[in-house]
This record gives C-alpha cells, sequence and structure tokens, in this order.
C-alpha cells in the first residue's frame, strides 16, 4: 500500500481501510493524503504542471516551466491529492466540495468503490492530561532550613532528569485513528486509470483516476520521482497481488 508522511504512531492506511470494507468488497490500494486541492481545467490547460504544485502566481508558472531547482524553495509543500474539473456539474467537483478543508484523509480503492475518510486525531492526543499532584504542605522552617531543602530537591530532580528514562516524552502507542466517511464514489463513475508524469529535467510521477465525466482525480502520494511505485498503483488497481 502507498503511504505518505504521517506519524510513526499511526498505523497504516491498509490497516485503516479494512476496518471500512464492506461484507464481499476487496481493498485495492490506500493512502493518506494531507493536502487536497481542487483545479478548474479547460482548453488548452496543462494537467498536473501547475497542479503537482498548486502554484497560483506568474512567477510560480514560470518557475514550473522552466524546471529550475529553486522552483520549490519558500513556497508551500504540494497536495497530495488534485481534483480537477471543467463545469460546476462535473462529479470531481461535487465530490471534492465534501472534501475541503480536510487535514488529514484516507483515499482507498476498493472492487466497489472509491472511499474517502477523514482521520480524527491520535488516539491519545484525546486522553487528558493528568491532574497534577496537589504540594503537600510542611511544618513552618527557617528561611535557611527551606533554602537547604530547595536546594536539595532541585539536585535531585537534575539528577532525576539525566539519569532516568521517565523523563523522556511518552511515546504513542502505534494505533488505528477513529475514521468519519465522506464519500463514496461508484466503480460505474470510474473510467479509467493511468500514470502521468510532468516535467522534463525532473519528472514527477502520479497516477490520475478520470470518471465518466472526465473530471477526476490526481494522486501524488509518496515518492513522486519514482515512476515504479506509481506503476505498482496502477497494476493493484486492476488486481493484482499485493
Amino acid at each position: 500500500m502507498i503511504r505518505t508522511i504521517f506519524p510513526s504512531a499511526t498505523a497504516g492506511p491498509a490497516a485503516h481501510a479494512r476496518t471500512l470494507l464492506k461484507p464481499g468488497e476487496t481493498l485495492l490500494w490506500a493512502t493518506f493524503a494531507k493536502g487536497i486541492t481542487t483545479e478548474k481545467r479547460g482548453m488548452g490547460a496543462v494537467p498536473g504542471k501547475l497542479a503537482s504544485a498548486g502554484r497560483k502566481t506568474l512567477d510560480g508558472f514560470a518557475s514550473l516551466f522552466e524546471d529550475r531547482e529553486d522552483s520549490f524553495n519558500n513556497t508551500p509543500p504540494p497536495p497530495d491529492v488534485i481534483i480537477f474539473w471543467q463545469k460546476e456539474t462535473d462529479y470531481a467537483l461535487q465530490y471534492g466540495g465534501r472534501l475541503q478543508p480536510i487535514p488529514h484523509s484516507l483515499f482507498m480503492l476498493t472492487s466497489a468503490r472509491m472511499h474517502v475518510a477523514m482521520l480524527d486525531p491520535h488516539p491519545d492526543d484525546l486522553q487528558p492530561e493528568p491532574a497534577p499532584q496537589p504540594t503537600p504542605t510542611s511544618t513552618r522552617k527557617s528561611k535557611f532550613a527551606a533554602f537547604v531543602d530547595d536546594m536539595v530537591a532541585t539536585g535531585k530532580e537534575i539528577a532525576a532528569a539525566v539519569t532516568t528514562p521517565e523523563t523522556k516524552p511518552k511515546r504513542k502507542t502505534v494505533s488505528l485513528h477513529h475514521l468519519r466517511p465522506l464519500i463514496d464514489i461508484p466503480r460505474a463513475q470510474i473510467a479509467n486509470f493511468e500514470v502521468e508524469s510532468d516535467g522534463v529535467a525532473r519528472k514527477v510521477y502520479y497516477l490520475r483516476m478520470e470518471l465518466t465525466d472526465r473530471s477526476g482525480f490526481e494522486f501524488f502520494c509518496g515518492a513522486v520521482r519514482e515512476r515504479e511505485q506509481y506503476e505498482r498503483m496502477l497494476a493493484l488497481t486492476f488486481g493484482a497481488p499485493e
């Protein structure tokens, strides 16, 4: 399964996707996405070249078409999924309107549908922090005795911080996030899948899913410089074994 960069404490996309399968449904592939954007296409448009980085400025256009090394500096990271469309009534735009804004999402292709769900925060993040322990009251001491006690306590705290593992940040357990189903695209509305590329000197590869009205989705997930990854994703689409 294809996986974009996510916290190590999060289980993989396939593990999440299998919790959403319906009886008799087969999972083909699943991927996480952190950024989703839409792009209107039309006559003369260059699909993917602009979409792969989501640039909307003249400087962005120029640097992308020149394939300059500095074209990606000081700019937001590209989205993982581009939703392209031409008319307001296109399927992809209708579905896309129910996907934004989503910080973390799961796309899963099955034998029956393309399903998209939103990931809730990691379960550990939902646990309330323990209440601080009350400071025990003590008998009244002289200022000097209180000063000595404070110094001793401070020294013990420093020693504990250096010598014990308790001060290390708690590692989150590897867990499944709670998923909120958002959309289902039936396979009857999906016309085709193909691997596409952009660029000349520095090619960027992606998987395009085209719907029956010629709108669709482009997936820039994982290593966009490696065509083999997307060829594998395409093979899984048509039922190749994992």
